[in-house]
């Protein structure tokens, strides 16, 4: 063959044999650590349950800056936190309630690996409904109630590091509707709240791709009927091969006559949610100053108290 048509046949077959495209690079497993930091705040006495809060009032817990956040943990608390912030790589809240020196343990479970998108996070504010009982002396019935929705192919993972529905409010519910469904509901809300465009509840939520969890199961544990106690300890196990990857709570009310006027919490304040490889460890606390329903004479049959655990196992993906 002369020389040129060999080279054109050699150039023919080059050009006949398929491209190879680049493979893409595999995507590495999502894996979690807990990060955890402790502060001693200070909360002012002209500040003490909420407003514009302080620098010295502020807590906060930091994942690297190549990790995303996934929930809040507590370790202690012996303080409501408010004003919450859930971003890509902490969690934070300021401490408030009853003036003074007070030393915080905060958690934040951490996410690194799998790919951008593996880990996202969202705010919805909540929706007020008002309304008045007259039946009942004209006690606030409104209810705020807030849904975060991750879409399909994600698990929702709730944050409910705050309690910002007090003081004073009814019932507090932040926990998982579905898989993919977060809601946060308080009720008792004055209608005066959403007047001056105060949101006494929001859910902050992490979407994580369902491809990295396997294994989703809720696990729920109620305490007893706390009509004589001052608070109540509750360690919700996870089984089998699941991890903590969240946590929730549905909060009941004491003693109405405490009232809303007088800056008091009527709910339990949460004072330790921490996450641990497999469990996470509740204490609820009464409000300080505020007794049972019970020393008040009140016929009320269900002062239970609920916490919700997101359980789940991560997979190679």
């Amino acid at each position: 063959m002369p020389l040129r048509r060999c080279a054109v046949a050699i150039a023919i077959a080059a050009l006949a044999v398929p491209a190879t495209a680049a493979a893409a690079p595999a995507a590495k497993p999502l894996k979690l650590r807990l990060a955890t930091s402790t502060k001693t705040v200070t909360i002012p006495a002209t500040n003490a349950i909420g407003g514009v809060f302080a620098d010295s009032q502020r807590v906060v817990a930091a994942c690297k800056q190549t990790e995303r956040s996934v929930a809040p943990g507590l370790v202690a608390a012996p303080r409501p936190l408010a004003g919450q912030s859930f971003g890509f790589a902490t969690v934070s809240a300021f401490a408030t309630g009853q003036p003074g020196r007070v030393r915080f343990g905060l958690q934040a479970l951490c996410a690194s690996g799998g790919s951008a998108t593996s880990v996202t996070t969202k705010r919805v504010e909540g929706r007020h409904v008002p309304g008045t009982d007259a039946s009942i002396g004209g006690l606030t019935t409104g209810r705020t109630t807030a849904t975060a929705r991750c879409g399909a192919g994600r698990v929702a993972i709730g944050a409910p590091l705050s309690q910002e529905f007090a003081p004073g409010l009814g019932r507090f519910v932040s926990r998982p509707l579905s898989a993919a469904v977060w809601q946060v509901q308080a009720f008792r809300v004055p209608d005066t709240l959403a007047a001056n465009r105060t949101v006494p509840a929001y859910a902050d939520v992490a979407c994580v791709a369902a491809r990295h969890v396997k294994l989703y199961q809720v696990v729920s544990a109620t305490t007893a009927d706390l009509h004589m106690a001052t608070s109540a300890t509750l360690t919700v196990q996870c089984p089998g091969a699941r991890r903590p990857l969240g946590w929730g709570v549905d909060l009941r009310p004491y003693a109405l006559q405490l009232g809303t006027q007088d800056g008091r919490w009527l709910l339990p304040t949460v004072s330790r949610a921490q996450l641990t490889a497999k469990a996470v460890a509740f204490a609820l606390t009464l409000p300080e100053g505020a007794t049972p329903a019970a020393e008040h004479g009140l016929a009320m049959g269900d002062v239970t108290q609920t916490v919700y655990v997101v359980c789940g196992a991560l997979t190679g993906k």
